[in-house]
Formats: structure tokens, sequence, C-alpha cells
């Protein structure tokens, strides 16, 4: 009858775990590190796409300021007049959508008001931005903002701005 020996004693045994465990923490080092760094990807890629989708609906508002039929320019009163302006026979588009939030996924804005009128829009995300330059010229303020929601896509809206809706055009005969 043999008789097996073990040959490994109980250090080679605590060896073992000890590299186990070491594995196990590098590996949980690894994935926290690549966790971290896909999230400030992320959120770099939604203060892009804020930046990209507000501009465009500030320059919808422009074109709504600036395309007013008769008489003094007139402000929005939703951000869906923006979609469909009804101020002239055929509706005229300033915009194609009202966009989603990047920061909430809602098509909800923070939105600022001159009397009636839309002038602005904010997001309504709470998360403190990353970039910090590079912004437009408009964008006065986007570099100090503590939270996203401060980034403020305002126009320059003038004095005799209206939010009344004057009378329908009436197609030339």
């Amino acid at each position: 009858m043999h008789q097996r020996i073990d040959v490994r004693g109980p250090a080679s045994r605590g060896l073992a775990l000890l590299a186990v465990l070491l594995l196990v923490a590098v590996l949980a080092t690894t994935t926290m590190l690549t966790a971290q760094a896909w999230s400030t990807q992320a959120q770099r890629a939604r203060e892009a796409e804020l930046l990209a989708v507000g501009t465009e609906m500030r320059a919808a508002l422009q074109s709504y300021l600036r395309n007013t039929p008769n008489g003094p320019g007139q402000l929005p009163t939703s951000l869906e007049d923006l979609t469909l302006d009804r101020r002239y026979p055929t509706p005229m588009r300033h915009l194609r959508r009202v966009y989603a939030d990047p920061f909430t996924g809602k098509p909800e804005w923070g939105l600022i008001r001159s009397g009636t009128g839309i002038i602005g829009f904010h997001s309504l995300g709470e998360a403190v931005p990353l970039r910090r330059s590079g912004f437009p010229t408009w964008a006065s303020g986007f570099e100090d903002a503590r939270h996203v929601g401060d980034w403020r896509f305002v126009i320059d809206a003038p004095a005799g701005a209206s939010t009344a809706f004057p009378e329908r055009v009436q197609p030339r005969p």
C-alpha cells in the first residue's frame, strides 16, 4: 500500500490564496478605473450633445423672432411654436422637433421668459460640467457654470419684441 505524501505544506496553500486575492484586487481596480473612464466619456458626450442641441434650438428661436410677418419681432410662447409656426398661411418650421434634454432624456427644458414669450432655455440636469472652455462667443458664463443647468441658451430679443399673435397673413390672389 502506498501512502500518499503531501509535499505541499500549509505555506504553499497560503501563497496560492494570496495570489488569488491579489488577482481579484487587480481585476477590481481595473474594472473600477474602466467604469470611471466610461462614465467621464459618457458625460463629455452628453455635454457635447447639449451644446449642439442647445445651439440648434437657440438658432430656431432667433429664426422665429427674425421671421415675424408684419410688425415687430415676436417671441414664441412655447417650444412647440418653433416646430409649427402658424403665423403664415403655410405653416413654417424653424425646428424639426423639440429635442430631448441629453441629461434628463425628456423633451422638457427650463424656459427663460420675457413676459409670456420665450427668450431662452436651459437643461434641467444637475451634473457638474466637465467642459470649462471652448464655448461659442454667445455662450457667456458657460465657463463658470456650477451645473449643466446653468448653461443658458438665450437670444438677444429686441425691446419691442412681442408675444402677441397678429392676424394671419392672407395669401395674395
